[in-house]
């Protein structure tokens, strides 16, 4: 979940999955646990999270709703809501002065329902975090969506990740950023933003100085987009957590934005860079891990399933862990590394380092260099947390 905001909001999710009737659902609106999560007596979260809830069961929300008007976060989310459920849920969120959450992401909401919340965000100033992600949004309703967050200044955080906005959308909510000054984090993984969608989000936060967080995994995101997106990581002061995850960047683009991230150098917030799921290979590794060590923000990095094999496990062992002193937690899983690899992580390990969690699951490090590493991280009181699960008989 998106909740940057509120990040301890923990929303329970129940067991079962079929539809609630109108019966239970007045249950769980007087229920003291179940659904409604209390604090000092007064309801402030409706959890109907992965209830099977449906259109024809709109009412008996709104009706939850009205009946707990404390209610601050509402969760919706893994349902089969849909276009008709947001028209009728609009107004009530419209009218509500406390609702400051709501998760809608995993339902079946298109192009109108995005419409009939792009009203409630244009009419409400309570509204902080809005998560639309897993949804059917297309152009239209990333339009309309675009237009009240330009004059929208409550929002801080809005999903929109894995629905079909496309390049347009996507340039459409960009635009945005531009002119508003309150987005703090913004999901748009999983929407085939192509080369033009990445120039947008380099031109776009150019000119914007508040968000700290985006989320753009799983866009088949490849070496041009990549270069497209480097002068993000040089020029921006403000980005905290940037995620490329599970998209198809090569070395060439991994060089690119390594350049990018040491030339912003000392003046770069960027604390978290998600790169796992990739193509950097070790010579891309190489490339990252030479620029994070210059970065003094830079706490967190993901490398994982990027093939960079020993090579690239000695590279970052040498260039990274061995002479950043802001990094504290690293992922190196699934990388096909064995002995030679985790022998020199390691030794990294014991020469000097300042990480707090190492990940190298499912690798094919053998269980006496594993039992090593972890012996190394325990020493000194150093309780560095190191995952070596699923390791694997190494490839010949």
């Amino acid at each position: 979940r998106l909740s940057a905001c509120v990040p301890d909001l923990t929303l329970a999710q129940k067991p079962h999955m079929e539809a609630m009737t109108h019966s239970e659902m007045q249950d769980v609106a007087l229920a003291e646990d179940g659904g409604l999560v209390e604090e000092d007596g007064l309801v402030q979260i409706l959890d109907l999270c992965r209830q099977g809830l449906e259109d024809d069961q709109a009412e008996d929300i709104i009706a939850c709703l009205r009946q707990n008007a404390s209610v601050t976060a509402l969760d919706l989310s893994e349902n089969d809501l849909g276009d008709a459920s947001m028209r009728l849920l609009g107004p009530v969120l419209c009218e509500s002065s406390d609702i400051k959450i709501v998760l809608l992401r995993n339902n079946n909401i298109g192009d109108a329902g995005a419409a009939s919340i792009a009203d409630v965000l244009e009419n409400s100033a309570s509204i902080t975090e809005l998560d639309l992600s897993g949804n059917r949004i297309m152009v239209a309703g990333a339009e309309c969506l675009a237009a009240s967050l330009s004059k929208n200044r409550s929002m801080l955080s809005l999903g929109l990740g894995y629905n079909q906005i496309g390049v347009r959308g996507t340039q459409r909510i960009l635009e945005v950023l531009e002119v508003n000054d309150s987005l703090t984090s913004l999901d748009i993984s999983g929407n085939r933003i192509g080369a033009l969608g990445a120039r947008q989000v380099a031109s776009s936060l150019a000119k914007n100085g508040v968000l700290t967080t985006l989320l753009m995994g799983q866009n088949d995101l490849q070496d041009k987009e990549a270069q497209e997106l480097a002068p993000l990581l040089e020029n921006n002061h403000t980005l905290i957590v940037l995620d490329l995850s599970h998209n198809r960047i090569k070395v060439a683009g991994a060089v690119a934005l390594a350049s990018a991230l040491a030339a912003g150098g000392a003046n770069s917030a960027l604390a978290d860079l998600r790169l796992g799921v990739n193509e950097l290979g070790a010579e891309g590794a190489r490339a990252i891990a030479e620029a994070a060590a210059t970065c003094a923000a830079l706490r967190t990095l993901d490398l994982s399933g990027n093939a960079i094999k020993d090579d690239g496990a000695e590279a970052v062992a040498e260039v990274l862990l061995e002479k950043s002193e802001a990094l504290t937690a690293l992922s190196l899983s699934s990388n096909y590394i064995t002995d030679r690899g985790g022998e020199r992580l390691a030794a990294a390990l014991e020469k000097r380092c300042m990480l707090k969690t190492l990940l190298l699951a499912g690798n094919g490090i053998s269980p006496v260099v594993a039992e090593s590493i972890q012996a190394i991280a325990a020493r000194g009181g150093r309780e560095i947390a190191v995952d070596l699960s699923g390791q694997q008989r190494p490839r010949v």
